[in-house]
């Protein structure tokens, strides 16, 4: 992150992978005297009970764990009982949810 904001010092807003991730960037942040969402804002890609659990609340994009976890049990199981079994592709859209850690754009430049 520190060397994301030296490259992209107008940088206002990241959207990051998972929960280590989303700490590193608030730690970096916090380090340069910046705070979120005042001076920086942050989508996470956790799920709503991880997004819950920070101060600030993260806003974030969570996907439908338990339901990806059944349908590749059930597709591995079709497999293994039937060989000609062919792979699907199956779209599971996120779920937007907006909380306290993004904020309106504000140039630091």
């Amino acid at each position: 992150m520190n060397i994301l904001l030296e490259k992209q010092p107008g940088l206002s807003a990241v959207i990051t992978g998972s929960e280590p991730i989303y700490s590193g960037v608030t730690q970096a942040l916090l380090e340069r005297g910046m705070h979120v969402p005042k001076d920086f804002s942050i989508i996470g890609i956790m799920s709503n009970r991880s997004a819950e659990k920070y101060t600030p609340k993260v806003t974030s994009l969570s996907v439908p764990s338990t339901e990806m976890g059944r349908m590749g049990a059930e597709f591995l199981i079709k497999k293994l009982e039937n060989q000609e079994f062919e792979p699907q592709q199956v779209i599971f859209p996120p779920q937007f949810t907006a909380r306290q850690s993004t904020g309106r754009f504000k140039s630091r430049t």
